[in-house]
């Protein structure tokens, strides 16, 4: 396994919940990496944060730039992206520890443009603990076919994971081949174009999607972007 993966995570008013989240990344057991966090405008200490973590671990360049929203502040990322691969994050999820070395061995594996994973909702105040992923997880990734692409209960089961950008590990090329055009302002932007991607699929075969089965983001109920 090998190649340089971009995280991208657009940072604003979060200091409740950055430092987890930076530590969730830099913690990976997948160490090859390109991690952008981007200050969208932050009013609160979160900028501060995210240049602490920057002078701390070389992997980390920070970006700070006028409020526009996560789709711009996603698009500011990209921009400066230099990884093969991308995987971005909201500031106030936690990543698996091993959410990148197991989406990039399945895409990698399976020879698929993106691979997805599930998620795990938890307490404000509790303490999420990484479960297991077992040494069969290769074997076991289910394999989005042209038989579930038609399948409306198939998709719709999943729609959530399929939809936001922060369930997967995308090749930058779909980013920077324009099948995914972020926009500015609200980040549905962002996840309505992963959904038309959906539809592009189902109609041109543009990509391999792949699903993993092992949780490999941790999502806090409250004040967390599930949409």
């Amino acid at each position: 396994m090998s190649g340089l993966v971009s995280v991208i995570v657009p940072v604003y008013n979060s200091e409740k919940y950055l430092r987890d989240c930076i530590d969730s990344i830099v913690n990976q057991t997948y160490q090859n990496l390109d991690i952008i966090l981007v200050d969208d405008g932050s009013t609160d200490s979160s900028g501060s944060i995210c240049d602490a973590y920057a002078r701390e671990d070389n992997r980390i360049h920070v970006i700070h730039k006028e409020n526009g929203g996560n789709g711009d502040a996603r698009n500011a990322g990209l921009n400066e992206a230099k990884g093969s691969w991308i995987v971005m994050s909201d500031n106030d999820d936690i990543m698996h520890r091993r959410q990148i070395e197991v989406l990039l061995a399945v895409a990698e594996d399976k020879d698929a443009d993106i691979a997805v994973g599930w998620y795990k909702a938890f307490e404000v105040n509790e303490i999420p603990h990484d479960e297991d992923i077992g040494v069969d997880y290769l074997e076991s990734a289910e394999v989005l076919s042209d038989r579930h692409l038609f399948d409306d209960d198939f998709i719709k089961k999943r729609s959530m994971i399929l939809a936001v950008p922060w369930s997967k590990i995308c090749k930058k090329k779909l980013y920077g081949g324009g099948v995914l055009n972020i926009q500015k302002k609200a980040d549905m932007t962002m996840h309505g174009q992963h959904g038309n991607c959906m539809k592009k699929q189902r109609r041109q075969h543009l990509y391999q999607l792949y699903c993993t089965i092992g949780v490999m983001i941790l999502i806090r109920l409250a004040d967390a972007n599930l949409i």
